[in-house]
């Protein structure tokens, strides 16, 4: 018979025993069942997104004092941004997100307030360009931590992970917004450069004493060497002033935001907080790519692959266009809900488009020409997707069926309705036949709605011009011409080439009979048509390039270039003619007055004009609203529209 101290020892081990069989089944259950249930009907904390300990920590303690503690640290951070104390606020930010990660409302809106507030309120470039960073990482962050992960038996590793197309696609306006459209853009886009390059090769002293690595350093960096060049007014052929101006531009802003950091051996990694930011920031193999591709570091082509990032989680369009074309959200697709599908759709290939332009603007036309193949073939490919790139033939036919209906059903078709439903009694053979075209109609409306909505005609038409070859001669000629604008002979010769290369894009071809005609003319002696022989074959009809109400305004642009530096070459001489002109008026006038009355004998007029009547300023406003090369083209609403422009800028 057991003793007492025995039996207490057998209880204890019974009791120790229960306790691991009890427990070690609880944790097999969590793993078998509960897991793979949490899994499968995605209702665990990692499907929110990404998991960090902290702040799961930190909410689990706080529990319920949890919301007050945000409503009181939310307080906090309106007033430090009243009182500009960015540092502290920077830090009650970074608690906010751990309390409350998965809420996307801080996120969006304190990326935004960084970017587009905060920035504003300091003087320093380099201050404004670290708080626009700040916002964009800060936007990045929150929609990494806020990428779904939910079950997908189809997935290899079972799990199928979803992002917020909206917070992806905030993300690349902000970033092509301020790198392109803010006032300081002429700075950030070389600091930008300058965060994707490593600091090492940036180094001012080391370039400094170096005139050999210099020189790499600058035929490595063609574009940033540029943009450095433009932003300092150097002209071309000036070495010495750019080498001076580009190092000082390096050493001011060596210690920007930057993509990498030198560990002690020598080597790269990027740097805790990198900038830029590019949606997989584990793919090293992109990333090893942009320090050595200067494409790359452009925040145009950032903000592209944003857009096409944000693109990917949308619901595939729908094609049939006889039917309702608005997009159905499932659960591994996301939709946005703030702007509609089709621009939403088109941001990429419009970015790509923008950079090409953009490219042609800084004088690189054969990357620009190969951009803008790229965007027209990106737009095509977005047409075919949605179903509204057609073939003329079968758009003819069902632009007929569609009047027809509209004609002979126009209540229901106003109203958007089918034929009447009694039509299909009294007469099934009309009925089918309404039917037919109240599809034609329904189709015709879904394509030319979505068309016009992200203005693919526009679009399309633009990138396919860009590419072309007179395109980019014409571009280059522009280039030049603004480049040179001092030298005034030169810059006419540029414009005058540009000016013509572009007249053969902006209007049509002659139709063949026409072109006959025209060549025949050689057989009736003389000059003009001798002339006719050797000019290009176009008519006075625009093109669908040249028909849209954008491109009439950049041609606007040109030809007040063109008209402005011609001012300015002429201004003098037509000065003096016009001096002369006004003398020789003046004196007959005068003799005039002193015929019919001899009291100007005794006391004649004075021959000399006052400034306020005749002077350099007058004369150039004179030869500047002078006839355009292409006045008799653009579209008098676009000439209106201008001067109604320039009325409110004086204002």
């Amino acid at each position: 018979m057991a003793t007492a101290y025995q039996r207490i020892r057998q209880r204890k081990i019974f009791y120790l025993v229960a306790i691991v069989l009890l427990l070690g089944s609880a944790y097999a259950h969590k793993l078998l069942v509960i897991d793979v249930a949490a899994k499968r009907y995605d209702i665990s904390e990692t499907n929110l997104g990404k998991v960090d300990m902290g702040g799961s920590i930190s909410r689990f303690v706080l529990s319920s004092f949890r919301g007050p503690l945000v409503c009181g640290l939310w307080w906090e951070v309106n007033a430090l941004q009243e009182k500009h104390d960015f540092k502290q606020l920077e830090l009650l930010l970074t608690a906010l997100t751990k309390l409350q990660p998965h809420y996307k409302g801080p996120w969006k809106y304190q990326g935004w307030n960084l970017a587009y507030n905060v920035s504003v309120e300091f003087d320093r470039i380099q201050d404004k360009y670290f708080y626009i960073t700040k916002g964009l990482r800060w936007l990045a962050n929150g929609e990494e931590v806020n990428r779904l992960k939910l079950y997908d038996a189809d997935s290899p590793d079972g799990v199928h992970t979803i992002g917020d197309p909206e917070m992806r696609m905030e993300i690349g306006q902000y970033l092509s917004g301020k790198m392109f459209l803010s006032d300081e853009n002429a700075t950030f886009r070389p600091l930008l450069h300058m965060s994707c390059i490593p600091p090492g090769q940036r180094l001012p002293s080391s370039l400094r004493n170096n005139p050999d690595k210099l020189d790499h350093f600058k035929a490595q960096y063609p574009r940033f060497v540029r943009r450095v060049r433009k932003l300092q007014n150097i002209p071309d052929g000036d070495e010495d002033t750019l080498n001076r101006e580009l190092l000082s531009f390096l050493e001011e802003h060596k210690d920007i935001p930057c993509l990498w950091k030198e560990e002690d051996g020598g080597g790269l990694k990027l740097s805790d907080d990198p900038w830029p930011r590019w949606p997989n920031m584990s793919d090293r193999d992109l990333i090893g790519k942009v320090a050595d591709q200067e494409l790359r570091q452009d925040g145009l082509d950032i903000a592209r692959v944003w857009y096409e990032f944000s693109t990917e989680m949308l619901p595939p369009p729908k094609t049939e266009l006889t039917e309702n074309v608005v997009p159905e959200e499932t659960k591994y697709t996301r939709i946005n809900k703030h702007m509609n599908s089709m621009i939403f759709r088109g941001k990429p290939a419009q970015t790509q488009a923008r950079s090409a332009v953009e490219l042609y603007k800084e004088g690189w036309p054969q990357l620009a020409q190969t951009a803008a193949e790229k965007a027209y073939s990106m737009w095509t490919d977005l047409g075919k997707a949605c179903n509204i790139e057609q073939p003329e033939s079968k758009l003819a036919q069902y632009k007929a069926n569609a009047l027809e209906y509209s004609v002979k059903y126009k209540e229901n078709a106003v109203e958007g309705k089918p034929p009447p439903y009694y039509l299909k009694e009294a007469n099934p053979a009309e009925y089918a036949k309404a039917l037919e075209n109240f599809k034609a109609f329904v189709f015709m409306a879904n394509f030319e709605r979505l068309r016009n909505t992200c203005r693919y005609d526009y679009w399309v038409d633009m990138s396919n011009t860009l590419k072309s070859d007179i395109y980019r001669e014409a571009a280059l000629s522009r280039y030049i011409a603004e480049e040179r604008y001092t030298d005034w002979p030169v810059s006419i010769a540029n414009y005058q080439r540009s000016i013509g290369l572009l007249s053969l894009l902006f209007r049509n071809p002659m139709q063949v009979n026409d072109q006959m005609a025209l060549r025949l003319t050689l057989f009736a002696p003389g000059l003009p048509s001798v002339l006719a022989q050797v000019t290009p074959c176009i008519s006075n009809q625009l093109s669908r390039y040249g028909s849209h109400d954008t491109i009439q305004e950049e041609f606007l642009d040109l030809q007040e270039s063109y008209m402005r530096t011609i001012a300015r070459y002429l201004a003098p001489t037509r000065l003096q003619a016009e001096y002369q002109t006004w003398v020789l008026r003046q004196t007959l006038s005068d003799g005039l007055l002193m015929a019919s009355n001899p009291y100007h004998l005794c006391f004649p007029l004075t021959f000399i004009p006052t400034t306020s009547v005749i002077n350099i300023d007058w004369v150039e406003d004179l030869v500047e609203n002078d006839r355009g090369p292409f006045d008799d083209l653009i579209a008098p609403s676009v000439k209106e529209n201008r001067e109604k422009d320039k009325i409110m800028n004086k204002k």
